[in-house]
């Protein structure tokens, strides 16, 4: 059991512990989420072998059994994105998948999972009509409004711990919003609170969102030469 993926859960009937018909090697998990970026291969969709440890490692549609399995950037990895969308896809619509074993043995599985592809490209460059009508729902995510964007702003400096000067993410909002050429997408919170966080460290400091450590890093978040006494410390 991967503990970084799968989390025990504490309140169930504990009369299923002395049930005979479950395998007590099996531990009682909360539904698992496993994330995906532009680092999936070929190579990961399928069982890995350790000679040393005699083990498989599981493939991550395995691990995400029961639960969700997000695939972001989808186009952008060492697979095909069709190649990809085949080898998850059809298994997902008959409800089982086969895996191969080292021996040439093959083994079939449950394939009981959520898939939600996540891209920025324009889907008819990632897979034919064939393969696309196998994904039932397609979500367009645009770009946040200014209030959508604060919000997103204020979860961002909880989640990365950031302090947050009074007034600052209004300041944030209006200079991202006013900026010619820019058209600010929710990414771009965690972007700058990122790049603020990492000038932070430089300077031996804690980090805080103001109108200084904003204009320190906003120059570079938009690749614009920025006049001097913006990146006066």
């Amino acid at each position: 059991m991967c503990s970084c993926i799968h989390e025990p859960v504490d309140d169930f009937d504990e009369s299923v512990k002395d049930d005979t018909r479950f395998d007590r090697r099996w531990v009682m998990v909360k539904r698992p989420a496993v994330i995906l970026g532009a680092e999936l291969g070929a190579e990961s969709l399928d069982l890995a072998y350790d000679p040393l440890s005699r083990f498989y490692q599981a493939p991550p549609h395995i691990k995400a059994q029961g639960g969700v399995l997000v695939v972001d950037d989808v186009g952008r990895q060492k697979i095909e994105a069709r190649d990809l969308f085949t080898r998850w896809l059809i298994p997902l619509d008959r409800g089982w998948d086969t895996l191969s074993l080292v021996t040439g043995e093959k083994v079939t599985v449950p394939f009981n999972v959520q898939l939600l592809f996540g891209t920025n490209m324009n889907l008819r460059e990632l897979a034919d009509d064939a393969l696309l009508r196998r994904v039932s729902y397609k979500v367009q995510v645009p770009n946040p409004s200014k209030q959508e964007f604060t919000e997103i702003m204020r979860q961002a400096c909880r989640q990365k711990k950031v302090m947050v000067a009074e007034g600052a993410i209004e300041y944030v909002v209006e200079r991202l919003f006013s900026e010619s050429g820019i058209k600010p997408r929710g990414s771009y919170a965690g972007d700058l609170l990122d790049m603020v966080i990492e000038s932070a460290s430089f300077d031996g400091r804690d980090p805080v969102l103001d109108k200084d450590s904003f204009g320190r890093v906003f120059g570079l978040f938009v690749a614009q030469e920025k006049r001097e006494e913006t990146f006066e410390a």
